[in-house]
């Protein structure tokens, strides 16, 4: 009979042991829940402060956006003074003697676009990329 006794003592600490472990994590579980209330609050705050400001200027814009009246027209102001003239600015360089030649000087030397030695007249004078008009 001393060790039925002896055994439910040994019982009794195992139960008191996993009674402290499923106390343990209760607790855990609690703080983790509340934690996730806080979260789900803060989310919640910040949410809000960021949408609120944005609903109020929609509806101060839609209570500003009655129609009125059109105001009159305000009169013409005085034409002011003319300003001074600006400096002349400085002379641009001279371009160089164009490569092109006068048509009247091609069609002079070379006869008409159509005529024999016409393209071989242009090479002959150095005028290969004359396009005649």
């Amino acid at each position: 009979m001393h060790k039925v006794l002896h055994g439910d003592s040994t019982r009794a600490k195992r139960f008191a042991r996993l009674n402290k472990v499923r106390n343990f994590e209760m607790d855990n579980s609690e703080k983790t829940l509340s934690r996730r209330k806080a979260l789900g609050r803060i989310g919640l705050f910040a949410t809000a402060a960021y949408t609120v400001p944005a609903f109020a200027t929609l509806s101060m814009a839609h209570a500003s956006s009655g129609a009125s009246s059109a105001s009159e027209a305000s009169e013409a102001s005085e034409a002011s003074e003319a300003s001074e003239a600006s400096e002349a600015s400085e002379a641009s360089t001279a371009s160089g003697p164009s490569d092109a030649p006068a048509d009247a000087d091609v069609t002079a030397t070379c006869g008409a676009p159509d005529s024999d030695g016409y393209a071989a007249c242009l090479i002959a004078n150095g005028w290969e990329g004359y396009v005649a008009p």
